[in-house]
């Protein structure tokens, strides 16, 4: 029997198409309060286990318990509609007519439009909560087809969210979204994964910016297999080197990876994690605080970065890499006492072998317009970064927290 926290229970699954094995064998289990995140190459296995969970593949092999039943000896058109899944391919079959309100509301019946099923005003005012959850209730009466990208996959997000399900499903739920999208939507996911209250989520992704704030736990799958499981914070150097650039991106280097794998680190991983990845005696200069001196003191600085802007997400948007140098363009999203805020810089990397020694760092906030263009910044220009490291004006040469507010 699974444990009594199982939310749902894969046992030597797997799913063969045309006699080749594109998942398994593969043993899960998803407990209460957990959030899962899948990565994984195309081809991995990542959409055939959504499809599973969801209760629309059946596997060739082993068994698959969700919510307390087991598939086989339950009826699946009453248990799907206690699952919330949200996909590109789930988007693709709307009809572009259809308002955004009776996308979420037909979810009620695991529907797609809602002329097949009787709905009433409670009906209608539970859409349109889930809709006011994800901050699109100003859409409810647009139709589908004339929202844009990001509109829709919060739409699709409030109806996975809609009739409190007990298991949600997100299969690439930031698929043709830009850069900026795509981290607003992250910091979304990252507030209902805070939420007591939000069921276990699991969320399949394809980018390294994509795994929210608060998620708990990790599958990574290469050729239908799992090659590492379990905890976020044991399994968080398999997900880097599973998740590839952007489609966008150009080729990473192995110096531009070592990046990529610090901003990560920034957002979800320790202070020794951070600190991993400079020399000893690494310096960070930077426009709105004095500099930052030695890799044990980058550590303890990004804690008190974390502290100050609780829930913030930091994402790599662009990468080049020169020789012993990479430059960057980064995106940080979250929620503060305003509201939601946006800031973009451009950060310029020095290596000592495959270390950092060296980051100059320019920022902006500006909520509106995230984007500003700052790769390119004339550093040799800005005496601020000059050897020796000249605070910002106005800055407590002693002070080593962020400037600014948003």
């Amino acid at each position: 029997m699974p444990p009594a926290s199982a939310i749902a229970r894969l046992r030597g699954v797997s799913v063969v198409y045309d006699g080749r094995t594109v998942l398994g064998p593969l043993d899960l289990t998803i407990e209460a309060g957990q959030r899962w995140v899948v990565v994984g190459p195309n081809g991995s296995g990542k959409t055939s286990l959504v499809r599973v969970l969801s209760l629309y593949q059946h596997p060739a092999t082993g068994t698959v318990e969700v919510l307390g039943e087991r598939w086989g000896h339950t009826d699946v058109r009453e248990l799907r509609r206690r699952i919330g899944v949200s996909s590109a391919a789930l988007r693709q079959q709307l009809h572009p007519a259809v308002t955004a309100r009776d996308v979420v509301m037909t979810a009620t019946h695991a529907a797609l439009e809602p002329w097949w099923h009787r709905y009433d005003h409670t009906d209608e005012a539970r859409a349109v909560a889930a809709l006011e959850r994800v901050g699109v209730a100003a859409l409810a009466e647009h139709p589908i087809g004339t929202l844009s990208s990001g509109e829709q996959q919060r739409v699709l997000l409030a109806r996975a969210l809609l009739g409190e399900p007990g298991l949600i499903l997100l299969d690439e739920p930031t698929a043709g979204l830009d850069s900026a999208g795509r981290a607003h939507l992250v910091d979304d996911l990252g507030r209902l994964a805070a939420e007591a209250a939000t069921p276990p989520i699991l969320l399949v992704t394809h980018h390294a910016d994509e795994v929210p704030h608060d998620f708990t736990h990790a599958l990574v799958l290469r050729a239908g297999k799992a090659v590492a499981k379990g905890p976020l914070a044991e399994t968080l150097g398999s997900v880097d080197r599973a998740l590839g650039p952007a489609p966008s991106s150009p080729p990473r280097g192995p110096l531009a990876e070592v990046v990529v794998s610090y901003f990560a680190a920034c957002t979800r991983g320790s202070a020794t994690e951070i600190a991993a990845h400079f020399t000893a005696d690494a310096v960070i200069y930077d426009t709105n605080h004095a500099p930052v001196r030695t890799a044990a003191a980058i550590g303890d600085f990004w804690d008190r970065i974390r502290a100050q802007w609780r829930g913030a997400t930091w994402h790599v948007d662009t990468v080049v890499e020169d020789s012993a140098s990479v430059a960057i363009e980064w995106t940080m999203t979250g929620v503060g006492d305003g509201g939601p805020f946006a800031a973009r810089g451009s950060e310029h990397y020095e290596f000592s072998g495959t270390s950092i020694a060296q980051i100059r760092q320019y920022w902006t906030f500006d909520a509106e317009a995230p984007a500003s263009a700052l790769v390119g910044y004339d550093y040799g220009g800005d005496d601020r970064f000059a050897c020796g490291g000249t605070p910002a004006p106005g800055h407590d040469p002693g002070e080593d927290t962020m400037g600014g507010s948003p």
